[in-house]
């Protein structure tokens, strides 16, 4: 079924002509009260087709075309309730009545706010027009009659003009949405709807257009809209996604199902199908996001952790936006993410090594020097020591000379992990600069465990080290300060632990020293 007919009630009687009619109406007398009855109503045209014949048997072409008339105007709703059956009840042996019903339904055609127009189906040439289409196109009717109807439509649309033109089309046809030019060059959208007939003697056409260009304009502008959507849905480098009030996912797009692992949305939406959804490291995190947005309207920049297909986990920033209904109601929840996995580890990257060597990971002097100044505050509440010790590789520059700076760094970040692996966990080892290292020793409750500890580090070094391919001997001195013995803060402690180890190095390096005032002498 088609959009005029599902709108126009009374389509189908029309077009079903006196066939539908009970067979009593088709006597004269019943049909007047058959009229009498359904004119009421408006559907004057379905039985005037049969009625016209019935009771005049010999109308002239006016009579006919005025009796067309009307149909295409009840096609298009303009008029309704125009009680012709009483009329010809009353006055049907009259004349005169025929004469006052032709000149009315002239005047039907020639006011009708519907622009219309009669044109030859042979030549395609205009016989008639009326006031209505004169104003729309902008052409004077002598110049309608010197046209055709070709000469108002493009010109590719002319090949499927001529082949509706050479259709055959019984009672009312309606032939759809159609291009036209106005007289000024302008075009427009029209709503062709058309019925045969015979105008003088000539096979004719009665045409109805009307003038849907603005709700032409707003369908294009919905679609186009919707596929603008539609590809940026589909297209979008960021997820996107749609769910239910009760986070049921309804739909997502090919960026978010990639994100979570899978090939395709319809992927991801039969897998939470089948297996519920376990998209959410948290899944009350998202609850959450879900109640704050109702609330606010929207949330934006919230960063979830989701997990993947094969159960590895990213990190996102989400923006979720509510959708409600005219009464208020929630009906829609829909939303962004954006995949910030890679901008979070820089991030993270960032923060750490704010605090940490780039080369050896291990804390710089600045952490270093506020994990001091926590270990001293502590010592004097617990009546405790801390240990410093200075560690400065041996010869570490003629390494750098021969082998490269490469084959240096390496062994430094190889020295970092031994300096580790001999301290505690709760010790720090921090390197300071170059070949330069510093181990802070928490809790001692003998100076002498600092030196314990310092063995520990020369032997770690004596052991060779294989650094691309090649075994490599290393040694390094060893200075250590003690708080509060040698020094009150952190920068004291440093410095005398520097004394120290130079003073280690001087008797013969691969030594260790503790810290004696005469050091600064």
């Amino acid at each position: 079924m088609n959009k005029f007919e599902s709108s126009q009630p009374w389509h189908k009687l029309f077009v079903a002509g006196s066939s539908e009619f009970p067979m009593a109406a088709r006597d004269s007398d019943t049909l007047v009260h058959t009229i009498g009855a359904i004119a009421g109503s408006g559907l004057v045209l379905c039985v005037f087709e049969a009625l016209k014949y019935k009771l005049f048997p010999n109308l002239g072409t006016l009579s006919s075309l005025i009796a067309t008339i009307l149909v295409v105007t009840l096609v298009a709703a303009t008029m309704s309730g125009f009680s012709i059956a009483r009329l010809i009840a009353e006055k049907r042996s009259s004349q005169a009545v025929l004469r006052q019903s032709e000149e009315q339904y002239r005047l039907l055609f020639e006011s009708n706010s519907v622009p219309m127009w009669v044109y030859d189906r042979k030549t395609l040439r205009f016989l008639s027009v009326n006031q209505a289409a004169i104003e729309q196109y902008g052409y004077s009717k002598e110049e309608f009659l010197t046209k055709k109807i070709v000469d108002i439509r493009s010109a590719d649309d002319v090949p499927d003009l001529l082949n509706e033109v050479a259709k055959e089309k019984r009672g009312i046809h309606h032939s759809g949405i159609w291009k036209h030019r106005r007289k000024n060059g302008t075009a427009l959208s029209v709503e062709i709807v058309s019925h045969d007939l015979t105008f003088g003697g000539t096979a004719a056409s009665l045409v109805a257009a009307y003038d849907v260009t603005e709700r032409k304009r707003a369908e294009d502008s919905v679609r186009q809209a919707e596929e603008s959507y539609r590809g940026i849905f589909e297209n979008a480098v960021v997820g996107i996604f749609q769910s239910a009030p009760d986070g049921r996912l309804i739909s997502v797009n090919r960026a978010l199902a990639n994100m979570h692992g899978y090939d395709s949305p319809e992927e991801l939406l039969a897998t939470i199908a089948r297996e519920g959804p376990k998209l959410m490291v948290d899944p009350n995190g998202m609850a959450e996001l879900a109640r704050a947005a109702e609330e606010h309207g929207a949330v934006r920049g919230a960063e979830l952790e989701i997990y993947c297909k094969d159960g590895s986990r990213r990190w996102v920033r989400l923006n979720l936006r509510i959708i409600r209904d005219i009464a208020g109601k929630v009906v829609l929840r829909e939303g962004t993410v954006e995949d910030i996995t890679e901008h979070k580890a820089a991030q993270e990257r960032v923060q750490f090594l704010a605090y940490h060597d780039a080369l050896t990971e291990l804390p710089h002097r600045i952490l270093l020097q506020n994990r001091m100044e926590m270990a001293m505050a502590d010592a004097r509440r617990r009546n405790e020591k801390i240990a410093l010790l200075f560690v400065d590789l041996d010869r570490f520059k003629s390494v750098n000379d021969s082998f490269g700076h490469s084959f240096g760094d390496t062994l430094l970040k190889d020295v970092a992990k031994r300096l580790k692996g001999c301290t505690r966990e709760t010790n720090t080892v921090a390197r300071i600069g170059g070949d330069e290292f510093l181990i802070l020793l928490c809790n001692l409750k003998d100076p002498a465990d600092a030196t314990i500890a310092a063995d520990r580090v020369i032997d770690a070094m004596n052991k060779s080290f294989t650094i691309q391919g090649q075994s490599l001997s290393m040694s390094c001195s060893v200075g250590i300060s003690i708080f509060p013995d040698h020094g009150k803060d952190g920068e004291a402690l440093i410095r005398n632990a520097d004394a120290a180890m130079y003073s280690a190095k001087n008797i013969g390096r691969g030594n260790v020293r503790s810290f004696a005032n005469e050091m600064n002498a």
